[in-house]
């Protein structure tokens, strides 16, 4: 326990070191405003975003410890969770991408207008952190703590290269790019890890809901860019649709809610 305290510890120091790297070095390439525009952006992203993962791993992790002797449960337990999460947040982040820039002058001014760019990248990159972040869950609940502190050593150091070389040449914009491509690698890491170390893997039911939520994810990033809003409430109705359907099927929600109201 004391091992695996450490090591979490030590993670968490090495992502503050590496913000701290990473904002030392924009404040010299780009300057103070680029870091309060940097700052501000994932502040939104990860702290209101965040909430949900706190949310859920509360319940998570206690019902992935209690089963992490077998495999084939353990398999199940992610599967469930990494489902539930890409359902919650695919037309959360959807609709977040409609709203990015009034969200932005709510919380801020229309002078932090600049982030919202990097915003539309940040929200993209959250599916792969979703679903990373479920499968991460497995490392600590089988007390693999080398492998934990490995796996987060390394995406620390490419996160701050590629955070480095996105801002160097795109600016605010190239962090998210960054963040959506550091996410991207870490959830092609852990999965590879995690097949190897623990013989996990997707079921067929997540692949479709992932595939599903991501299409229809840049099908409204594309409606964004060019500026065709009026269709895009037609896939925001979509994917609410999808996302209670599924919820449903998976968890009765029609009739948890019909019994809280009554």
């Amino acid at each position: 326990m004391m091992r695996m305290g450490f090591l979490i510890s030590l993670s968490g120091l090495l992502t503050a070191s590496g913000a701290y790297l990473l904002r030392v070095f924009i404040s010299q390439a780009g300057g103070i405003e680029d870091v309060g525009l940097y700052s501000a952006g994932f502040a939104i992203i990860n702290t209101y975003v965040g909430l949900i993962f706190n949310a859920m791993g509360t319940d998570y992790y206690p019902r992935l410890s209690a089963v992490v002797y077998d495999n084939d449960l353990c398999r199940q337990a992610v599967n469930q969770q990494a489902e539930i999460a890409i359902l919650i947040l695919g037309p959360i982040l959807i609709l977040f991408l409609i709203c990015t820039e009034w969200v932005v002058e709510l919380l801020y001014s229309d002078q932090f207008l600049a982030i919202s760019e990097m915003l539309y990248w940040a929200a993209f990159g959250m599916f792969f952190k979703a679903t990373s972040w479920a499968i991460g869950f497995l490392f600590l609940a089988k007390n693999a703590s080398r492998i934990f502190f490995i796996s987060e050593l390394m995406v620390n150091l490419y996160m701050l290269f590629f955070n480095i070389l996105g801002y160097y040449y795109l600016g605010l914009t190239g962090l998210g790019i960054s963040f959506f491509f550091s996410y991207f690698l870490y959830f092609m890491q852990v999965y590879v890890i995690s097949i190897k170390k623990f013989n996990f893997s997707f079921d067929n039911g997540f692949i479709k809901l992932f595939v599903v939520n991501i299409f229809l994810f840049l099908i409204v990033f594309l409606l964004v860019k060019i500026g065709n809003f009026q269709t895009l409430i037609i896939f925001v109705i979509i994917s609410f649709s999808y996302s209670l359907f599924k919820v449903d099927e998976r968890i009765g929600l029609k009739n948890k809610l019909l019994c809280f109201f009554r």
